[in-house]
């Protein structure tokens, strides 16, 4: 399969006006002198040298073949490259390892929702239809009837898919964690957690705050998630979006989607009606916020690095691998790896985590479009693909 790569490049002029800070080994070209400077996340574009055409030649062209071989050696369970990144399409729910459950109506039977909810019977002709491909059900009342019993392992897997309307489309949602989180509410006890398979939309993690005395975060916003605008507006069900501050150097963000209905409100509402808040946790930076970690409570959460099969950066008590994620490698990884990528109008697209880069006031991590954990301003929009609870 051909990989085509795209470098960052402007005139000469357009980069000594902007004079931005390259990420570490990221490669900038003037394209009306042909000249390249590579970044090491410090040094601004002024301060950077330029690399010789020797240079350049072993850098660049040897650097990303090297790539592409990390995508090969994930390909190997597959015989080959090609064939490893098929396998892992079907996981998707095309090779009858994974159902694709639907919400449709129990055809010709007349029956109303509480009629199946009340009666066993029904519950367990439910069950027999999983692992043909469709689960039908009356509505999402009763996928919660069977999580609150206990039986969410009994019906579903770790895999298994939803389609979920979210602003009139319909979306996939894949089935992450069984009893993995715990329920705010201490008289519920399961629950069946599910992510959307790929990005919804883009979003600003958190707006600049020019009266910050920090000055990154006067430029380039906080990485604070449990004050973050994105946390806000993933738990509103307001028709107009309202954003409160939450420090003394919040401003609000003008960017879509805070400029319009709260995320609830745009999400199935039946869905909705059967979602729970659960118990979180997320690490603080060490360079403005003392380090720790932050306890919340949300019906809609991103997710963190920790969950994601990453290494453990900062605090993270409490926090565990969701086994969706943890079933394709046998130990944690920060690398190149197909089943983190997450695609937005058909193109693999970077995506915001929870989590912050611990030794920044600004920086917010995220996975890159190669499924490698990176990281990048707050105020910069990437997409975003929530999980969220049943209980």
């Amino acid at each position: 399969m051909a990989v085509r790569f795209q470098l960052r490049g402007g005139t000469s002029t357009e980069w000594t006006n902007s004079n931005p800070i390259l990420l570490p080994v990221e490669i900038g070209v003037e394209t009306d002198t042909k000249k390249i400077k590579i970044g090491n996340g410090v040094d601004t574009w002024s301060n950077l040298l330029y690399m010789t055409q020797g240079e350049i030649g072993l850098t660049g062209l040897t650097g990303l073949t090297g790539e592409q071989g990390i995508q090969g050696e994930t390909g190997l369970t597959g015989l080959t490259g090609v064939q490893g990144i098929q396998g892992e399409i079907g996981l998707t729910g095309l090779t009858g390892e994974v159902t694709t459950l639907q919400l449709n109506d129990l055809a010709g039977t007349g029956r109303t929702t509480e009629t199946v909810k009340q009666n066993a019977d029904d519950i367990t002709e439910v069950k027999r239809t999983v692992g043909i491909g469709l689960i039908a059900v009356d509505s999402w009342d009763i996928v919660q009837q069977i999580v609150r019993d206990g039986k969410g392992e009994e019906y579903f897997k770790i895999g298994d898919q939803f389609i979920v309307p979210y602003n009139s489309v319909n979306y996939v949602v894949d089935v992450i964690g069984i009893n993995h989180d715990v329920p705010t509410d201490a008289t519920k006890t399961y629950s069946l957690t599910l992510q959307f398979h790929d990005c919804l939309l883009n979003a600003q993690f958190s707006a600049p705050q020019p009266d910050n005395p920090d000055a990154s975060r006067k430029s380039y916003g906080s990485n604070n998630y449990v004050e973050s605008a994105i946390k806000q507006w993933l738990n509103s069900d307001e028709e107009q979006f309202t954003w409160v501050s939450k420090t003394a150097y919040d401003v609000a963000s003008t960017l879509s989607p805070y400029n319009s209905k709260g995320f609830l409100k745009l999400l199935d509402p039946e869905l909705v009606n059967v979602l729970g808040a659960v118990d979180k946790q997320v690490a603080r930076n060490t360079a403005t916020d003392g380090g720790g970690q932050d306890l919340f409570s949300d019906k809609i959460f991103l997710l963190s690095r920790k969950e994601l099969y990453g290494t453990d950066e900062g605090v993270v008590i409490g926090e565990s691998v969701y086994p969706y994620y943890s079933q394709f490698a046998e130990a944690v990884t920060d690398s190149v790896v197909s089943w983190r990528i997450k695609y937005l109008a058909g193109y693999p697209r970077a995506w915001w985590l929870r989590s912050p880069h611990v030794s920044y006031s600004y920086i917010t991590r995220s996975v890159y479009t190669t499924g490698y954990f990176n990281f990048y301003y707050a105020n910069a929009t990437y997409g975003i693909a929530p999980a969220f609870v049943i209980v």
